[in-house]
């Protein structure tokens, strides 16, 4: 059976979309430069870079899917629902990793641990 509720976004509303995925590649880009930069051997950067980079890792292959709604024909609300839980859950995993290591340098400078 076809299904006919298939949707393709027109020129302009790929346009959007193609920014969007562009700058979350680029930040992704640089943020991993940033931390490779800015690295200093000791526990708390090791931690922070080694989020960052992970966090970036993971924005730059969740947006990889939003780029099929600009690159593939038909289907386009189901691309940009999955790209949109993807990066959804890149937010969470950033939110998550960057939660811990908060608390962990607020007991490491209270020398709670």
């Amino acid at each position: 059976m076809e299904n006919n509720n298939k949707y393709e976004f027109n020129e302009s509303e790929n346009y959007i979309l193609k920014d969007l995925v562009l700058y979350f590649k680029l930040a992704a880009v640089i943020l991993i430069l940033y931390s490779v930069l800015t690295y200093q051997s000791n526990s708390i950067s090791i931690m922070f870079k080694t989020a960052e980079i992970i966090a970036a890792v993971s924005f730059y292959l969740a947006v990889t899917h939003i780029n099929k709604v600009i690159t593939t024909t038909g289907d386009d609300i189901q691309h940009l629902i999955e790209g949109l839980k993807k990066t959804t859950n890149s937010l969470k995993i950033f939110a998550l990793m960057y939660g811990i290591l908060t608390v962990l340098i607020i007991l490491i400078k209270f020398s709670i641990l």
